[in-house]
């Protein structure tokens, strides 16, 4: 396998967000980039692990383009999983940066996000809405991942102490907020903290 099984563009709040699908079982891992990210992600790091995943799990693998900065798309990824599968499924979903920012505050509200990997996300920026979904998050588990290199890095305090049976914080040295010289570290998160 090369390449996505389909992709399809859908207009999000007059703009158009990409999807690409691996078809497989009934867990989705559901990929969301960050600000003006693209599907594949950088040097197709986000296709290279849903391969890895379909491959070695049966996994069904959506990556989303993330066109636009600080909205919320989430809830239109769920509709394109709900399109795609057939019978129950559960969620895993990975989002880097602006992704991970979409996933830690409306996660909540889609109870087949069973499990999250959040790498990067802002911590600041409304902290109280980040703070309120991950509160009311019910899956299984919440694993934030941050750089020690990443400008959000000095304030992991601010979510550490939400930490608990689900929620916990991870740091990874040396690496920035595109893991820049680090991709197979990156690319390693989502088996290493979801499964």
């Amino acid at each position: 396998m090369t390449d996505f099984d389909e992709v399809i563009e859908l207009k999000f709040e007059e703009r158009f967000i990409e999807y690409g699908i691996i078809k497989g079982n009934s867990t989705v891992c559901f990929f969301k980039a960050g600000a003006n990210g693209s599907m594949r992600g950088y040097q197709d790091k986000y296709l290279e692990i849903g391969k890895k995943l379909h491959q070695k799990y049966g996994y069904t693998i959506v990556c989303s383009s993330n066109p636009f900065a600080m909205q919320d798309s989430l809830s239109q990824g769920i509709q394109v999983i709900e399109k795609y599968m057939r019978g129950p499924y559960q969620v895993y979903y990975m989002g880097h940066s602006n992704g991970a920012l979409q996933g830690a505050r409306s996660g909540y509200l889609f109870p087949q996000i069973k499990r999250m990997l959040l790498v990067n996300g802002p911590i600041t920026f409304n902290l109280h809405k980040t703070r309120e979904g991950i509160s009311k998050f019910k899956g299984d588990k919440i694993v934030f991942v941050y750089g020690t290199e990443d400008p959000s890095f000095p304030y992991l305090g601010l979510l550490d102490k939400y930490s608990s049976e689900i929620v916990s914080c991870v740091s990874i040295q040396g690496a920035d907020h595109n893991f820049v010289g680090k991709l197979n570290e990156f690319e390693n998160l989502f088996e290493r903290y979801l499964i």
